[in-house]
């Protein structure tokens, strides 16, 4: 998804990522399409029962992360918590070059 945000994939023409990943309206939306959009930060969140997923990047440093894990937290808020506090984390352990 980088790659695409950047113009250098060949999964989709350039014009379809910047499609997806740019807001569709001129009211302050912050989403593109599947995507999120905020600030530098481009991402999406999934969850299903068995299965949660965080993923996003940063526009300017190029940068992503990406958490994935075999357990739902649909009805654990306390998990949920945990579940963020690991992803804001992983933060701490970017190294810029």
């Amino acid at each position: 998804m980088i790659k695409g945000y950047n113009g250098d994939s060949k999964v989709l023409n350039p014009e379809s990522f910047q499609q997806m990943m740019n807001t569709k309206d001129d009211k302050n939306n912050s989403n593109g399409l599947f995507w999120e959009l905020k600030g530098d930060s481009i991402g999406h969140n999934g969850e299903n029962y068995g299965v949660t997923c965080f993923m996003s990047f940063n526009k300017k440093t190029g940068i992503g992360k990406i958490f994935i894990a075999n357990i739902s937290s649909y009805n654990d808020s306390n998990l949920l918590a945990e579940m963020i506090t690991i992803w804001k984390t992983m933060d701490d352990y970017i190294v810029l070059n």
